[in-house]
């Protein structure tokens, strides 16, 4: 009486369901990425960095920035209020490890200048501080991030 057993309705529907809910995860947390939505199972798991520089200041003053990686440099680029410059990249678990990526950036507004790595992988992966959509705004006192003010003037330490 060794014959094959046929699994009941069960345990389909529960199969179809459970691989259902899989192909679902993706979607969702593709939906929940800020700013922008990428296809493709790589761009899910290590989906590309963007990184936008606003000039957000109220006067009616240019922002000069220059930012630049080991392997690129992205230019010198004017800002005036309103204006946004920004650019992608995508990082790896070598770049980590055994070069790590690095955006640095030059900021000059009036007499100030102010040079910032705004990325750094060591720095921010490993501190879980990296974003995938990273808004930094400049504004009349200052650079702002989503986890760092650098001011334009050092205040004064008392």
């Amino acid at each position: 009486m060794g014959g094959k057993s046929n699994p009941s309705m069960t345990n389909v529907i529960l199969l179809i369901s459970f691989v259902m809910t899989l192909s679902h995860i993706p979607i969702i947390f593709a939906n929940s990425l800020q700013g922008y939505k990428e296809q493709g199972f790589i761009d899910w798991i290590n989906p590309k960095r963007t990184y936008r520089i606003i000039n957000e200041m109220d006067t009616r003053e240019s922002l000069k920035i220059h930012c630049w990686s080991y392997d690129d440099d992205l230019g010198t680029h004017v800002l005036w209020p309103g204006q946004y410059f920004e650019w992608r990249f995508r990082i790896t678990v070598l770049d980590v490890i055994t070069h790590p990526t690095k955006f640095t950036c030059t900021f000059e507004y009036r007499q100030f200048k102010k040079k910032f790595a705004v990325f750094y992988s060591r720095r921010d992966i490993v501190n879980n501080i990296a974003c995938v959509f990273c808004l930094l705004r400049a504004n009349t006192d200052g650079l702002y991030g989503p986890n760092f003010v650098t001011h334009w003037i050092k205040p004064v330490e008392a």
